[in-house]
């Protein structure tokens, strides 16, 4: 027997209120585990503004999703100011930063670092699907293949981020 057809229900990024910054943040790897890059975007209400995209080396998909938050969390602290508005796909890594389930050990270094940055700054968390993290998901895909830390002040020109 067949269960009903779902329809895929696409979502958009929505920009963030007048007075925050968003980043979006994701992180792609290339086997259980295999090579990770990371991919994150701060944005105000207007446009990008500061683009990140770094390999990380050989991990799991976890492990590249929660270091990435904790790499753009520190980018924000030491570069940016006022309310930040956290957005990510994965449910595993929102739920350890909510504090809704517990990480494994091996987690622990990064989600102790971020507990700490977020009760620094004003800073909500949300789970949104993949189709509104598209950007985020680019950039760590590209990640795979670079060699260090890339960061665009400002929207990159090239097409395959777009």
């Amino acid at each position: 027997m067949v269960g009903p057809c779902r329809n895929p229900v696409m979502a958009t990024w929505d920009p963030p209120p007048y007075d925050c910054t968003k980043l979006n943040f994701d992180g792609s790897a290339l086997g259980y585990p295999g090579p990770v890059g990371a991919g994150g975007v701060f944005r105000d209400n207007n446009r990008p503004y500061s683009i990140l995209c770094r390999v990380v080396g050989i991990a799991d998909s976890n492990t590249v999703e929660v270091s990435v938050l904790l790499f753009g969390l520190q980018f924000f602290k030491e570069r940016l100011y006022g309310k930040l508005i956290i957005e990510g796909d994965s449910k595993t890594v929102t739920s350890w930063c909510s504090k809704d389930s517990s990480p494994p050990w091996r987690h622990w270094p990064f989600t102790g670092y971020i507990a700490v940055i977020v009760s620094s700054i004003h800073c909500n968390r949300n789970l949104v699907p993949r189709s509104a993290n598209s950007l985020p998901d680019k950039l760590a895909k590209f990640g795979t293949s670079q060699q260090s830390l890339i960061v665009w002040e400002g929207f990159p020109s090239c097409k395959q981020f777009v």
